[in-house]
């Protein structure tokens, strides 16, 4: 088998507050970056705040992209309302306040991915907090994933709270199984990915 180097990678640490209603991301990338964009147009209304985090100065966005400085940038610093963002899914409606579900669409601000390069994400939570999100994980707490260049879906959750994950083997590939607690039953309700 031949040697490939490692692929490139943008450090992402992202931060949720204890009730849900704050997120604040703070992004490292491996070389200056012209272009950084949501997935969703619906992420512009929740993005409260977003920064150049090496000189301070504020980013404004258009559509789902946000306004670099001509020279690209090498840090962004950004804070999400995401308890707003949470209130655009049906689930939010049934779920107990332990959890919090929404899709990273509406709060993923991201570049484009070359083949060679990926998203290195870690997840700093308050205690008792779990994370759910539809990416490979790379460490056994569930904090640290990578995210590659593939091909996503619009429709694909992120789960932050106080839940169960089930991991079963089925056909040499992990389903992932969280269990939520909704607010009509104190029992946990499956979710799968």
């Amino acid at each position: 088998m031949a040697w490939s180097p490692a692929p490139a990678a943008h450090v992402y640490t992202i931060r949720v507050d204890d009730d849900f209603k704050r997120m604040t991301v703070e992004a490292r990338f491996d070389r200056p970056i012209n272009y950084i964009a949501a997935r969703s147009q619906s992420a512009r209304q929740f993005l409260d705040d977003a920064r150049n985090c090496d000189t301070g100065a504020k980013l404004k966005s258009r559509n789902r992209a946000l306004q670099l400085p001509p020279d690209g940038l090498e840090c962004l610093s950004y804070t999400v309302n995401l308890r707003n963002a949470a209130r655009t899914t049906r689930l939010g409606d049934i779920l107990d306040r332990s959890n919090i579900v929404v899709s990273p669409t509406l709060w993923m601000w991201r570049p484009s991915l070359a083949h060679d390069e990926e998203i290195s994400v870690q997840f700093q939570l308050p205690k008792g907090m779990s994370v759910f999100v539809p990416w490979q994980a790379t460490n056994g707490e569930y904090t640290r994933y990578r995210l590659t260049a593939s091909p996503e879906s619009g429709s694909a959750i992120a789960a932050f709270g106080s839940f169960e994950r089930v991991v079963e083997r089925v056909a040499d590939a992990d389903l992932t199984i969280v269990l939520l607690a909704t607010r009509d039953s104190p029992k946990l309700a499956p979710f799968s990915y």
